[in-house]
């Protein structure tokens, strides 16, 4: 019984083998055809990919260009200039309890009074603080080191009571 079963199964592979065979030159030109009209379309969107990204390079060079014309830094007595894209700048001294340290800083703002920039020297490192401000609410946008953004509430009330603002120019 055990001869039989095998010789039914070694035929069986066989048959399929020859079947397989016999078919696999029609499937190997189907499958060149399929093979050809992929890397065709491969190569067309890689070609139309390539032409978007350098439209989007040609795009964000003239932004550049334009955002470097319009904006410049001004001189204002402090240690760091304020660009021109605030409309108003003030020197503000900020103490700050921890370190009994007051340092002074270059605050500016935009026209609509929504986003502020502070920069300052804090023991010898460059902070900068920038921030939007929607009604008493800040919310901290860049920290450079990290450390100042926990300090926003009170740097913000130090900021507005000081109340000095020049336009920059």
């Amino acid at each position: 019984m055990k001869k039989k079963v095998m010789a039914l199964v070694l035929g069986s592979v066989m048959v399929m083998g020859t079947l397989a065979g016999c078919g696999s030159s029609n499937t190997a030109t189907e499958t060149t055809e399929v093979t050809e009209e992929v890397a065709e379309t491969e190569a067309a969107a890689e070609t139309e990919e390539a032409e978007e990204t350098e439209e989007a390079a040609e795009e964000t060079a003239e932004t550049e260009e334009t955002a470097t014309e319009e904006e410049t830094m001004v001189e204002v007595g402090g240690d760091f200039p304020v660009s021109t894209k605030y409309a108003e700048y003030q020197l503000v001294d900020y103490y700050i309890a921890e370190m009994d340290e007051t340092p002074v800083m270059v605050v500016a703002r935009t026209e609509d009074q929504t986003e502020y920039q502070a920069h300052f020297n804090f023991f010898g490192d460059e902070q900068l603080l920038e921030f939007t401000v929607d009604g008493d609410t800040c919310e901290v946008t860049e920290d450079l080191t990290g450390f100042m953004a926990k300090d926003i509430d009170a740097i913000y009330a130090a900021i507005k009571e000081s109340d000095n603002w020049q336009p920059v120019e």
